[in-house]
């Protein structure tokens, strides 16, 4: 498992507002990452899909964000 410090480096470059949390915009860029190192045929189609479904999951507080506690 990775340790913290890598894992809070990963989120924060996703976190373009430096605001520790990320929002839909910040998850369709991850995704997209994510999209194109599998191979995903129309990665820039499918982001937002992707993005949504992520914070649906893991937005516990339903606030639209996710924070990195």
């Amino acid at each position: 498992m990775e340790d913290e410090g890598t894992i809070k480096s990963l989120f924060d470059k996703y976190d373009i507002k430096k605001n520790n949390s990320l929002d839909i915009t910040d998850l369709e860029r991850l995704f997209l990452d994510v999209l194109i190192y599998l191979g995903e045929e129309n990665p820039e189609i499918r982001k937002y899909e992707v993005a949504k479904q992520g914070l649906n999951i893991f937005d516990k507080n339903k606030n639209g964000t996710i924070e990195f506690n």
